[in-house]
């Protein structure tokens, strides 16, 4: 099952997987300065972004190792964003002139299927991906 639709001017998807959980996902356009970027690359953030208070249980404690050194002005884009177990995927999809973000509900903690405890339903996965989308529409070159 496929959700495809709009938010802040940017295409979102969520992804029931055959495992049972929801996976989500938001586009940027070419001229995005994070297309073509991985989750894990360092970018120039705000002193808002950066002074934010980083949720370990939303982003995942591994994802906290990544700001390891860390400069203040910049951060890997997992953290530059609040989106639910922190970006787990950056690549092209099937429209070759985007470049998806996107994030998986099948972390420590979340039920693997409807019904379990933690399961993340359909409604919280298009919540987390208009926030990602609105997120992405703040970053400026």
């Amino acid at each position: 099952m496929n959700d495809e639709f709009e938010h802040a001017g940017l295409a979102c998807e969520i992804r029931l997987t055959s495992m049972g959980h929801y996976c989500g996902y938001v586009a940027v356009e070419p001229d995005h300065p994070w297309f073509g970027l991985g989750y894990n690359d360092k970018v120039s953030v705000s002193d808002a972004v950066f002074g934010r208070r980083i949720d370990a249980d939303k982003v995942g404690v591994i994802n906290l190792f990544l700001a390891t050194g860390a400069r203040q002005d910049a951060l890997p884009i997992v953290l530059a964003v609040d989106v639910h177990g922190g970006l787990t995927f950056a690549s092209k999809g099937k429209n070759r002139d985007l470049w998806w973000f996107g994030f998986d509900c099948s972390h420590a903690g979340d039920g693997r299927s409807e019904g379990q405890p933690g399961w993340k339903d359909h409604d919280f996965v298009e919540a987390e991906c208009r926030s990602l989308a609105e997120q992405l529409a703040m970053v400026v070159k």
